[in-house]
């Protein structure tokens, strides 16, 4: 790896996060109203308002963290922040890389001996022929191939389960 390269996931609309907020502050307005005019609530209707804020709570970190993501190739190894996590690792410090098959691209996973993270490869999401969304890192490929090549690992095991990429016994890569 010769130059540093930094990378940023695509964006995904934020339209759901939206939809799942207004859904949240609809139910949680109807839970108080019912509540101010006496009526009794079932715990599941309680239970349910919890469970929207909840998933609204949830997707507004997912993309909050997705906007934060960056992932940073440089000579020495390879940084990753998301918000939440801040990972650095040199070159021989990856002991092994997992690629994963997922309904949405394909998920890899990079570990060394006290860090991990992972990203995901391109994914488009089509309805009625039509391109909706994209998520994942679109140069996901590249950035495999340079980790792959700088950190020494070779594939260990290929199944309809994914890929696996280990360091050759005895082996210590040199950046």
């Amino acid at each position: 790896m010769q130059a540093t390269r930094e990378f940023h996931p695509e964006r995904i609309s934020r339209w759901s996060e939206a939809i799942l907020w207004a859904l949240a502050f609809l139910s949680l307005a109807i839970w108080f109203f019912l509540r101010l005019r006496g009526e009794g609530i079932h715990v599941l209707t309680t239970l349910f308002v919890l469970f929207m804020l909840f998933v609204a709570a949830s997707t507004s970190l997912s993309n909050w963290m997705e906007r934060k993501t960056v992932l940073i190739l440089k000579p020495a190894g390879v940084d990753f922040t998301n918000g939440l996590r801040n990972i650095s690792l040199a070159w021989d410090e990856i002991q092994e890389i997992r690629v994963i098959p997922s309904r949405f691209g394909k998920q890899v996973q990079i570990s060394g001996a006290d860090a991990h993270f992972q990203f995901r490869t391109l994914s488009v999401v089509e309805r009625k022929g039509e391109i909706r969304a994209q998520m994942g890192f679109a140069a996901a490929d590249f950035i495999l191939e340079q980790i792959l090549k700088s950190s020494g690992l070779k594939e260990i095991d290929h199944t309809d389960q994914g890929r696996y990429y280990a360091r050759p016994q005895g082996r210590v890569a040199r950046p």
